[in-house]
């Protein structure tokens, strides 16, 4: 009944078939064994749905009841806790009950943690004292309030109310709590994401000292593994990946928005825009980009490029800026009037992040082998539009063009054709391979006079489903298609992939593979 009222997700089937085990096993007067009924449990989860063993929702929860059933039971107890030989006090009695929430609750915490960070990049040092005051709200008023409250409505419409009045009562305390324990500095921390085979050897050296070894193999094996992961993960490039000698080129999927990461020959790497919503707390830097970074173990950019400051560009920069080490940042030089943006200059400042402008940006530098040109705009076409509208901030749109050997890539930002006509009057450009779509494929961009300069073999169009801008417009669809150019989309080939040893392109995408 109960796994039927919560919507049967993996944690409440678990419970249900434990339950069923052990409830077998008392009927039919078998012996009973709560880590075989776990074991039994996940079996059938994983027949009925294979998948599931690759869910965050099936490891916590079979990870979390494990560490309970197993090791719970083998922390040692201090000897003013331990039952006396005669009658027990009653204080006794209690602190020993309190002493095993507190060591379950942590133990849970601990072992939770390595998965919660492979799948959401972060720990959280305040849900070790958060659990220990939300836990028995949930379980002893929350919880009984709602299962109470539902056998009552059919009785009394007025008394499921008043019990679920009070059952609303304790969820608003845990929700406050919640968010003043995540409001403290230390309450979550970004490492970055680990290698499954780290999260296992995070794991084995749990267990360790657990095991009935001698003490010394058991320190001399924790001191090794510890040291393995440090290294692992502390220079990760030198030891476990080869000297990447191509050019990898991301547009990712960062909805009705641009962000581009460019991974350099030789390790290095720069971000190009960092998406964003308009009118939304959602963090597209937190939630997208940053993880997208630490798969690809990267901690370090040389730069962090700002086409123009535009919510669906900017926005999700301040997360990365906080938590990755930044060298310099490049924008178009123009400021709004934008507590967003403010915070996005007040964080680079805090961190000593220079910050580049037209004027102070080269034309033409070498990164990694890579030759990073900026086109758009020139010194002498910069002018200061803090007050300027929509479309004059999309025409002082920074424009970087890459070349790698014979392959060439061009950022265009969300010019129009009042900068595209300005951008073609410059001698210096020439066609390229690869052009991300101006301005998301708008009909007010793209015009046949640039695509004809350019040539683009490729086209990638960083838009999002459905939205509500209805691009890229169907006449600019048309447009590159009728010259012959391959398209991609990420609202329906999600990020897209460019990789190219600077004579061959190779595109992957992440919903159809490699193309």
């Amino acid at each position: 009944m109960y796994g039927l009222l919560t919507g049967m997700g993996l944690p409440a089937i678990r419970a249900t078939l434990m339950l069923a085990v052990l409830t077998a096993a008392l009927v039919l007067k078998r012996e009973k064994d709560l880590v075989n009924s776990i074991l039994l449990a996940g079996l059938l989860i994983l027949i009925l749905s294979p998948a599931a063993l690759f869910s965050a929702s099936f490891q916590l929860s079979f990870i979390a009841v494990t560490a309970l059933a197993e090791l719970v039971p083998r922390l040692p107890m201090p000897d003013i806790l331990k039952s006396d030989a005669g009658q027990e006090e009653e204080w006794r009695r209690w602190l020993r009950r309190a002493y095993q929430f507190i060591c379950a609750s942590w133990l849970v915490t601990l072992y939770t943690a390595p998965i919660g960070l492979y799948h959401f990049h972060r720990l959280t040092p305040a849900g070790l004292f958060a659990n220990l005051l939300v836990v028995p709200l949930v379980c002893f008023l929350v919880l009984p309030a709602g299962l109470l409250a539902l056998c009552l409505s059919p009785l009394s419409s007025a008394l499921a109310g008043f019990v679920l009045t009070i059952g609303s009562l304790g969820l608003a305390i845990v929700v406050k709590l919640a968010g003043e324990l995540s409001s403290v500095p230390w309450a979550a921390i970004w490492p970055g994401t680990p290698r499954a085979w780290q999260v296992a050897l995070v794991y084995v050296l749990l267990w360790i000292p657990f095991t009935e070894s001698r003490l010394r193999w058991r320190a001399c094996l924790l001191v090794s593994g510890i040291f393995v992961l440090l290294v692992s993960w502390t220079t990760p490039g030198a030891l476990l990946t080869s000297e990447q000698s191509e050019l990898r080129v991301t547009y990712l999927d960062v909805s009705q928005g641009n962000s581009a990461v460019v991974e350099l020959p030789g390790k290095r790497a720069l971000i190009i825009d960092g998406g964003g919503f308009y009118g939304s707390q959602f963090d597209v830097g937190r939630h997208v980009v940053a993880p997208y970074l630490w798969h690809r173990r990267i901690r370090r950019l040389e730069a962090m490029v700002l086409s123009h400051p535009h919510p669906d560009h900017f926005r999700g920069l301040p997360f990365i800026a906080t938590h990755f080490h930044v060298k310099q940042f490049w924008y178009n030089g123009v400021s709004i009037d934008d507590p967003d943006f403010k915070e996005l200059m007040n964080t680079l400042a805090r961190n000593n992040v220079r910050c580049l402008g037209p004027g102070q940006l080269p034309f033409c530098q070498n990164l990694g082998g890579v030759q990073v040109q900026v086109l758009h705009p020139r010194p002498g076409f910069y002018r200061n539009s803090t007050g300027s509208t929509d479309r004059q901030l999309n025409n002082l749109s920074l424009v970087l063009r890459l070349n790698y050997r014979n392959t060439s890539f061009l950022f265009p930002g969300d010019i129009e054709k009042q900068g595209e006509y300005q951008l073609i009057s410059y001698p210096e450009l020439s066609p390229v391979d690869v052009l991300l779509a101006p301005h998301h494929g708008s009909r007010t961009s793209s015009s046949v006079e640039l695509l004809r300069k350019l040539k683009p073999g490729v086209v990638v169009f960083s838009v999002g489903a459905g939205n509500r801008f209805h691009l890229p417009a169907t006449q600019v669809l048309e447009r590159y298609q009728g010259l012959g150019v391959r398209s991609y989309r990420t609202d329906r080939h999600g990020a897209v992939t460019i990789c190219t040893d600077g004579d061959v392109i190779r595109v992957e995408t992440f919903l159809t593979g490699e193309d």
